[in-house]
């Protein structure tokens, strides 16, 4: 987690109970959290660290990344360093290789790192997990 994942912290200090019946009803589900915040709170934590990263004076590109961090293709600026976030999320939330699906990662992303197939997508998740 960590500056990413600041958004989360301010959204579960407002309303904690809500926060955690959105992240039981995504996992439930299958969908995503910052989607389900989206529809029921009218933002999502995504765009609350954003903001926040804004108000705090960050580079733009932090806020790149944390505003975009789970829709890559919603941006066009610095969208390596927001494919590195987007892919280190996906990858902190799968337990072994075996849980990955290379049609989970948005396709610029997959381009971004030249990932080609479900093998790619193993090996650099080995290769990050390692270390």
């Amino acid at each position: 987690h960590g500056i990413n994942n600041i958004g989360k912290i301010i959204l579960l200090n407002f309303d904690k109970e809500t926060t955690n019946k959105i992240e039981k009803i995504c996992l439930d589900k299958g969908v995503q959290v910052s989607v389900m915040e989206e529809i029921l709170l009218g933002i999502n934590h995504a765009k609350v660290g954003a903001n926040i990263a804004k108000a705090w004076g960050f580079p733009q590109n932090l806020i790149n990344a944390i505003n975009f961090q789970n829709n890559p293709a919603a941006t066009d600026d610095d969208l390596e360093l927001v494919s590195v976030v987007y892919l280190a999320k996906y990858f902190a939330t799968k337990l072994n290789q075996e849980a990955l699906n290379l049609f989970d990662i948005d396709k610029n992303v997959r381009d971004i790192f030249g990932i080609e197939n479900n093998e790619d997508l193993i090996n650099l998740y080995n290769n990050i997990t390692r270390s």
